[in-house]
């Protein structure tokens, strides 16, 4: 086993160690799975925003700096941690906000700041790739539009390893999208 893997391995296991608290994967993507262009999310559908707030309203949010930089700051009863090796960020950095460079030391700051939170993982690329793997559920807005130039992905998700539930389906200025729920089998 790489070290990389085993790594993860620890932090999975560490982060459910301590209670019920799992990883929850939350994005929106497009048809080819974009998620982000030029730091920006591609999905601007006031749904998206609602449920987003309303899973992690609470909980601790994990994320890099770029997907810092970009969302927005309404996330007031949420415990935020910004893993990322560089300290240069578009806006100022809060108290609420806890920075890491290392992905043990955000394991650590994850079971410091409760034993029941869940642990919302909520971009950008880099940080689902790290942790896709290591993800009890995920909840996905699926947007029906194609990103020409999208730079940012999301992992390609292997139905094998989860059960997909849709919860909503409808449209909202002039897209359609479904909100999917995906559980670890």
């Amino acid at each position: 086993m790489g070290q990389r893997c085993y790594t993860l391995y620890i932090i999975s296991y560490i982060l459910r160690e301590k209670g019920d608290k799992m990883i929850i994967l939350i994005a929106s993507m497009g048809n080819n799975n974009e998620i982000g262009k030029d730091n920006e999310n591609i999905c601007d559908l006031q749904f998206h925003k609602n449920k987003f707030k309303e899973e992690v309203d609470g909980n601790i949010v994990v994320m890099g700096r770029n997907t810092f930089n970009e969302l927005s700051d309404n996330l007031d009863n949420s415990k935020k941690i910004v893993l990322s090796k560089t300290r240069k960020f578009d806006k100022e950095v809060g108290k609420d906000v806890t920075v890491v460079d290392n992905v043990l030391d955000l394991i650590k700051k994850c079971r410091q700041l409760s034993e029941k939170k869940n642990v919302y993982i909520v971009g950008g690329e880099s940080m689902f790739n790290l942790f896709m793997d290591y993800a009890q559920e995920m909840y996905i807005t699926k947007v029906d539009k194609t990103i020409d130039g999208a730079d940012a992905f999301f992992p390609q998700i292997c139905m094998q390893e989860w059960e997909e539930k849709i919860l909503n389906q409808d449209k909202e200025n002039n897209t359609n999208f479904s909100f999917v729920e995906y559980t670890k089998k």
